[in-house]
């Protein structure tokens, strides 16, 4: 091929051409730009297709992971709270035991357009001074073993670094124990769930745990407590128990439901700040009773190809 390259190029110098510089895969060097150039489109395309499809398996783990904790605990709710009622109403009805809650300050629930999870409609909240408040629960009111479950698409993180997503230490100050909160955290720009067990008369237990930066992205996180153990989810996924430091042990006090609570901030302020969620908020449950590890390795089983997915293996 070099001798016959070579045999084109002195004939094309005979003839008074300029010969044309070649690279050894046929393309020109003005052409070798440009195929670049779609290759490194056709990457990116790619790309976007493998992170969406990622993205879909995400919210389709955590959505198999709700379905099956409603179906195997639903009859046990004493909180569920979908938000269903778009428009200019101001009750979050509770369609388990009729613990509606009230929105405040213009607190939104909002269609199913607006919210993109394909749940239906869901709760918005300006991230400023809106919230839900609950009031003292009628029906049991006290949870030894108990299950959290609730959707959030985060929009900000609070510029304070904390985000209460539920609060059940009461409806206003102060913030009694005896009782749990969920929480988000973005301490030094590293995003983490942070949950908190306060105990009867003093002391507590709470973890942060690091995760993916959840701003922008709907995730479903749940939190089961069973005797002494303690177990949470991010989008079906269990994470690791990181306890701080100050934390005790963990204890099976029951939780007590009766001073009420607020979606979306903090218990212990007057107005309810300074811990706003910026942001959406869906499917809110409480149950009375905690995933087995049966109920939880029957979950895995029936979604593992899903969970693979999502994690890119």
């Amino acid at each position: 091929m070099t001798i016959h390259h070579r045999r084109n190029t002195l004939r094309k110098e005979r003839a008074g051409f300029t010969p044309t510089l070649t690279v050894s895969a046929g393309f020109t060097l003005v052409e070798l730009p440009v195929t670049i150039s779609i290759i490194s489109v056709l990457a990116s395309v790619i790309l976007t297709n493998v992170n969406s499809a990622r993205e879909k398996a995400r919210i389709g783990a955590g959505k198999q992971f709700y379905s099956a904790t409603d179906h195997a605990l639903g009859a046990s709710a004493v909180g569920s709270w979908s938000f269903e009622q778009s428009g200019t109403n101001n009750t979050a009805y509770d369609s388990a035991l009729g613990n509606n809650g009230t929105l405040v300050n213009g607190a939104q629930q909002v269609p199913a357009s607006t919210c993109g999870l394909g749940l239906g409609g869901c709760l918005q909240l300006n991230g400023s001074d809106q919230f839900v408040g609950l009031p003292v629960f009628s029906g049991q009111t006290l949870l030894t073993d108990f299950t959290v479950s609730v959707w959030v698409n985060m929009q900000a993180h609070n510029p304070g670094g904390r985000t209460y997503i539920i609060d059940l230490r009461g409806n206003g100050p102060p913030a009694v124990q005896n009782t749990f909160s969920l929480i988000l955290d973005n301490i030094a720009g590293v995003s983490e769930v942070h949950h908190y067990l306060a105990y009867s008369g003093s002391g507590h237990t709470e973890y942060d745990v690091p995760i993916k930066n959840p701003v922008g992205r709907w995730t479903h996180y749940a939190l089961t407590r069973q005797g002494s153990e303690l177990h949470a989810y991010v989008d079906g996924s269990p994470i690791s128990n990181i306890f701080t430091s100050g934390s005790l042990a963990l204890r099976s006090d029951p939780m007590s439901l009766a001073n009420g609570g607020r979606i979306g901030t903090y218990s212990g302020a007057p107005s309810g700040g300074p811990y706003w969620l910026n942001g959406f908020l869906d499917e809110v449950r409480i149950y009375s009773e905690a995933l087995t590890a049966y109920e939880i390795q029957q979950m895995y089983g029936e979604g593992a190809s899903t969970h693979r997915v999502a994690e890119g293996k």
